[in-house]
């Protein structure tokens, strides 16, 4: 299951927070459809509401899932602001989930980080569990987790910039929550970069013929 909230604050646009990752994945799947795929494993695609008041759309959701319908999904990955100007790349650090979600998330967030080094030969760095975006219902909930960000409020560091470039002691996001989040706050290449990874990863994942012996069993 792969998922990006569709919701902004009144304070703006909201083209970075989350314009790019809905958008991204609805690249995708139109992508896929394009080409013909048959996944092997059905994926779920899911836009969410109401991120923003509190993950209410994704709680509701997971929420509300049937014993039958929780152990239809697998996984859950998550893309939430993937174009900020002045980003860091981050996949989401497994070793900081849930415990009973720990293994098999380290199968998506190494998925994800061997495609970012090693075929777009681009760096990373990690982001620890937290409450903040529409990955975190899943994981409460005992469902494995992925998720991919650029950088919201926080301060970007001289070590950062000197890997990454932009602006040090600057905001990922200047914009971040404000009305000036429209279409020129995108970082078009690292958004690119990231949309290339998901895609990757998300046909990698519908293809696999024994997912769950993929991810470790479950």
């Amino acid at each position: 299951m792969i998922g990006a909230h569709l919701d902004s604050v009144a304070a703006g646009p909201g083209i970075n927070d989350n314009g790019s990752g809905s958008a991204t994945i609805l690249e995708i799947l139109l992508s896929m459809y394009r080409s013909g795929v048959t996944p092997h494993n059905k994926v779920r695609f899911a836009w969410w509401g109401a991120e923003e008041l509190g993950l209410l759309g994704s709680y509701h959701y997971v929420n509300n899932l049937t014993p039958e319908e929780y152990d239809q999904i697998a996984l859950y990955i998550n893309f939430d602001m993937l174009g900020s100007p002045n980003y860091v790349p981050r996949i989401y650090n497994s070793s900081s989930a849930p415990l009973d979600v720990q293994n098999k998330s380290r199968v998506i967030e190494n998925l994800l980080g061997g495609f970012y080094n090693n075929t777009l030969h681009k760096s990373y760095q990690t982001y620890q569990y937290t409450a903040g975006s529409d990955h975190y219902p899943f994981a409460t909930k005992g469902i494995p987790v992925g998720s991919m960000a650029t950088g919201a409020g926080g301060i970007k560091t001289i070590q950062q910039r000197t890997t990454y470039g932009g602006f040090a002691n600057a905001q990922y996001d200047t914009c971040y929550h404000q009305a000036c989040d429209t279409i020129d706050n995108i970082n078009r290449e690292v958004l690119g970069d990231i949309a290339k990874t998901a895609a990757f990863a998300i046909q990698k994942l519908a293809m696999q013929p024994n997912l769950p012996s993929y991810l470790g069993g479950r």
